[in-house]
């Protein structure tokens, strides 16, 4: 992963914690919200890029034991980005706020801004990371599993 996948990163970190604001319970009894805060491990990734509304590629992302990212959230607002890739590891650091459905997450002086949707459970994180510009829409969808 270089360093685009890691400002990526970033970004889908404030997708985990807007994920789980808008997660729901059907049952009112039932309503424990997962909670972000832990150490969350990619297990698998897609790419796919849009011209207008219609999908041109679709590529699964190669997520093994050499290629991974893991996203810790602390209760006090740390998060630790770390990154596994076939030639370096990286590990960064961020700090992240919640006001809303909105994340913003600090990292390296610069604070963005992101207001998402996405799937957490107890176990189970799926970020999704939507890119646009005039004609084409880049998606990039991850699934995480709680360590």
């Amino acid at each position: 992963m270089n360093k685009i996948k890691t400002t990526k990163t970033i970004i889908l970190a404030a997708f985990v914690v807007v994920g789980g604001l808008l997660t729901s319970c059907s049952n009112d009894d039932d309503n424990q919200e997962a909670s972000i805060v832990g150490a969350w491990k990619s297990i698998s990734a897609i790419e796919e890029t849009f011209v207008g509304n219609v999908r041109e590629s679709m590529k699964e992302i190669t997520v093994d034991d050499k290629n991974f990212e893991i996203l810790t959230f602390t209760s006090n607002g740390n998060l630790t980005i770390f990154e596994e890739s076939k030639n370096e590891s990286l590990s960064e650091l961020a700090t992240y706020t919640v006001k809303g459905k909105t994340i913003f997450i600090s990292h390296e002086g610069e604070t963005e801004v992101e207001e998402v949707g996405s799937t957490l459970n107890e176990n189970e994180l799926i970020l999704e990371y939507t890119e646009e510009d005039e004609t084409n829409r880049y998606l990039l969808t991850v699934m995480y599993k709680r360590q």
